[in-house]
């Protein structure tokens, strides 16, 4: 979801206890909004097997929650209970991948 919502230019993406909760500014129209609802809706469902929750829709921004089993599951099993990382809103993917040599 990071890498995806990289494509807008200003995104955020927080983490709590396997909650993931994503806000994707974007400067089209509502009808945009409802098309982004209804993508989310079916990658979210196809990929992770999971469902969104919409918590917010304007003309110009999403936001949505959905968990994932797995990251809730062993968030479920630490001690404290804290999340496992922080997300940074740098509108950048966590992770880069390396080029391998040519």
């Amino acid at each position: 979801m990071d890498l995806w919502a990289s494509h807008f230019d200003a995104w955020e993406h927080r983490f709590d206890s396997g909650k993931h909760v994503f806000t994707i500014h974007h400067d089209v129209n509502q009808g945009f909004s409802h098309f982004t609802k209804e993508y989310i809706s079916s990658l979210l469902h196809s990929a992770v097997g999971t469902s969104a929750t919409f918590e917010a829709m304007s003309p110009n921004a999403v936001t949505f929650t959905f968990e994932d089993g797995l990251t809730s599951r062993n968030n479920n099993n630490r001690l404290n209970n804290k999340p496992l990382r922080d997300m940074s809103n740098n509108n950048k993917p966590n992770e880069v991948l390396l080029k391998s040599p040519a």
